[in-house]
């Protein structure tokens, strides 16, 4: 795990990047699981990957969304989250994947990954647990992810292996009203 990011984080800020056992529950139950299953091939169906693309996902938790992105593209598939017991929940569940899958513990905000190394990044209800660090796990994603050539692309790059990727993620979203006033009653979250 990357600790650079965290090794200063507040005791507030670590324990609302990790879920309690409550949030565990609702996060980890089959309604749950089949309405992220239901949100994420709708989404997959307007995108375009490479053949056999490299994917990450962002808070994996139990791994509802990783064995889509095997079984709809094709892919290598990151799956990582900032709780140990999610990626280990993860880990047992989706035994069966094998190969094509890793699973990790990560930082979002300080990944310890490459520059331009997936053609996908994945998050299902996640940002809003990384209290004043969503930013960063954007501005990290934008680092992970293949991008097009300054100058269009590049010559020795096959046509169906363009280096451009997707940052695909859905979040909870407050009325305007609502973040004012979570605003005020706690000035930490972001």
């Amino acid at each position: 795990m990357t600790t650079e990011k965290t090794a200063s984080d507040s005791w507030f800020t670590k324990r609302i990047m990790k879920l309690t056992c409550l949030e565990k529950w609702i996060v980890n139950s089959p309604q749950r699981t089949r309405q992220v299953e239901q949100t994420a091939l709708a989404l997959f169906e307007h995108i375009n990957l490479p053949p056999q693309p490299r994917c990450l996902e962002i808070g994996c938790g139990q791994g509802a969304v990783t064995p889509l992105l095997v079984e709809y593209f094709g892919a290598q598939a990151v799956a990582t989250d900032f709780d140990p017991e999610q990626v280990a929940l993860g880990q047992e569940r989706l035994a069966d994947l094998g190969e094509p899958v890793e699973f990790r513990v990560v930082d979002a905000r300080a990944m310890p990954f490459d520059d331009a190394q997936f053609d996908g990044v994945f998050s299902f209800g996640v940002l809003h647990h990384i209290l004043g660090g969503w930013r960063q796990v954007v501005a990290e994603t934008a680092r992970v992810l293949r991008r097009p050539e300054p100058f269009g692309y590049a010559q020795d790059v096959p046509a169906e292996r363009k280096p451009d990727g997707w940052f695909v993620f859905t979040d909870m979203v407050v009325s305007p009203r609502a973040g004012r006033l979570v605003r005020r009653l706690l000035p930490r979250l972001d």
